[in-house]
């Protein structure tokens, strides 16, 4: 075969190229031909023997699902063992493995070896999202290092695009307003949960909230494959959504159905682990919902292959989490004033009839002062005559005018108003600086 040139890529045909990701990135097919289209415009095709590769989805209804392909194959017969190849492919795959791997593959017809290059499409991406692999004749290093060249811009390209695109969804999703309007809570969280689902492009979204006592989860919403209808409560520290609210931080499970990685996070048993099984879930994202300090509840994604979440995936779901603490503080406050409503509804005849009672009694209290200052002034011409008898009358009314000041003043309370909403003030526990960054496990 002759050897490569070398030659970079044209501009404007990757140009084109990335021209189109935006309406494809979304599917699973499109991305497909897409991802197989632009490795085979990246390399020189006379001196591979097959080019190909595999690419998870990120968005779409075939997200998390692998989807293999062919990217070239020359008219040489098959001279290498297929059975060996597919396994050296699988390995790398099932390894997750970030860098780029060249073996020596033997040459079934000149016993010579060849050259299998294998790269992950992982840039930008902290775990790959799927790989490139080609296979060429080992006629020097040099060769070899300008296929893995082209192969790791093909990867770089197709991941920086992916990353892009989720990230615009992502954040479209939460530019939506969904808790602007009086709504309930459940409502709300509906609402923020099936944006999440499809921002995240996962199989099924869950949230729970803490019971009053702080001891138990109760599934308040649920979405994806799992339906909506779908129950699964479990005690605060029991289960990797317990173990996530009891600790207050954010816990990534690659492997659900791993003992020892579950063991590694202090996790005995998966709670309604045939749950995970029959849904298909094999790795899980939880985060706790805070407000103020204090766990409200927790945030869980399910994929539905081994580490299926990234770095970003992190990240949107952090920022959905905030959103869905904003969305329960605004509807929490919106049930608050409207119990303050119904309560000053209540008791505002009863308020009305007070206002007036207390003015009257103020009233009354103002003419028994003025009765007293006049018994005074007739007191005060007689006070060398105090055996007269009006003088002793006058001092006998005043005292009873005391009393019966005395007791209209009892009427009246010392505090100036009754604080009518005493008690435990929600801005306490919903505070707007109570946000705060939940601590990874």
């Amino acid at each position: 075969m002759k050897r490569s040139s070398g030659k970079e890529p044209d501009i404007e045909e990757l140009t084109d190229l990335v021209g189109v990701t935006a309406r494809v990135l979304r599917g699973g097919d499109d991305l497909r031909a897409w991802v197989k289209t632009l490795i085979r415009s990246m390399l020189d095709q006379k001196t591979l023997h097959i080019s190909g590769g595999l690419i998870v989805p990120q968005m779409g209804d075939k997200a998390g699902l692998p989807l293999q392909f062919i990217a070239s194959r020359s008219s040489i017969p098959k001279c290498y063992d297929q059975k060996s190849i597919r396994a050296l492919l699988r390995y790398f795959w099932d390894s997750r493995e970030t860098t780029t791997q060249i073996h020596k593959v033997m040459c079934t017809h000149s016993k010579q070896h060849l050259s299998c290059v294998i790269v992950p499409i992982s840039a930008w991406f902290d775990r790959p999202i799927g790989y490139y692999y080609s296979i060429a004749e080992e006629e020097e290093p040099k060769q070899v290092a300008i296929i893995a060249s082209q192969m790791n811009q093909a990867a770089s390209l197709v991941a920086l695009a992916i990353r892009s695109e989720k990230s615009c969804a992502a954040i479209s999703a939460l530019a939506k307003p969904a808790w602007l309007s009086e709504s309930t809570t459940v409502r709300t969280v509906t609402d923020v949960t099936e944006s999440f689902l499809n921002a995240l492009s996962c199989l099924a979204v869950i949230v729970w909230k803490t019971d009053s006592r702080g001891k138990m989860l109760h599934t308040l919403v649920t979405t994806g494959n799992a339906g909506a209808n779908l129950k699964v409560d479990m005690p605060i520290g029991k289960g990797a959504a317990g173990k996530c609210a009891g600790n207050n931080c954010v816990l990534v499970i690659d492997d659900l159905l791993d003992k020892g990685e579950l063991s590694s996070y202090g996790i005995q048993n998966i709670a309604h682990s045939q749950v995970v099984k029959d849904y298909g879930w094999r790795s899980a994202l939880f985060v706790p919902l805070d407000i103020g300090g204090e766990t409200v509840g927790v945030l869980a994604a399910y994929a539905g292959r081994p580490r299926g979440f990234s770095q970003l995936d992190k990240d949107i779901t952090l920022a959905f989490a905030q959103r869905l603490c904003a969305g329960y503080v605004h509807v929490r406050r919106l049930e608050e004033l409207t119990e303050v409503d119904r309560r000053i509804s209540l008791e505002l005849p009863a308020m009305e009839a007070g206002m007036l009672a207390m003015e009257r009694v103020h009233d009354v209290d103002n003419q028994l002062t003025l009765a007293q200052n006049q018994l005074s002034i007739i007191s005060t011409r007689f006070r060398d005559k105090k055996s007269h008898e009006t003088y002793k009358n006058t001092i006998a009314a005043s005292e009873h005018l005391d009393r019966a000041h005395k007791t209209i003043k009892a009427l009246v309370p010392k505090q100036a108003y009754c604080d009518f909403f005493s008690g435990p003030r929600g801005a306490d526990f919903f505070g707007a600086a109570g946000f705060r960054q939940p601590r990874m496990a």
